[in-house]
């Protein structure tokens, strides 16, 4: 009994690894390509400020608006599963979402440091 639990323990380990590099070389072939899509003016959250002027809003309510149709669809592969779910669904639902997110950080940071140097201007 040890020797299958130390093999299935090996095999979630290789999974888990496996998992964490696809989806580093991923979030940058997904983001850079995306990026040369969505870029336009030589900004890269044109669709997330387009979007927030169309709606009155801000660039980060706008991507919130976005990026909750990806969260949805994830917590229906956890609240409904189905004999359809697939593995690639899961990939590209899960990686839109963490891709958000990464633009957010980058969005949050950027708002953070304009605050900063408006303070040291003071």
């Amino acid at each position: 009994m040890g020797d299958l639990k130390d093999e299935l323990l090996e095999q979630r380990s290789q999974l888990y690894a496996n998992v964490i590099a696809d989806r580093l070389a991923l979030i940058e072939e997904v983001m850079g390509s995306k990026q040369k899509e969505y870029v336009k003016e030589n900004n890269v959250f044109h669709n997330f400020e387009k979007v927030a002027q169309l709606n009155g809003g801000t660039r980060e309510e706008a991507l919130k608006g976005m990026w909750l149709k990806h969260i949805v669809s994830v917590l229906d592969f956890i609240d409904h599963p189905s004999i359809d779910l697939s593995i690639e669904k899961v990939r590209e639902k899960i990686g839109d979402s963490i891709n958000y997110l990464i633009i957010l950080e980058v969005m949050l940071i950027e708002n953070i440091m304009r605050i900063n140097e408006i303070k040291e201007t003071k």
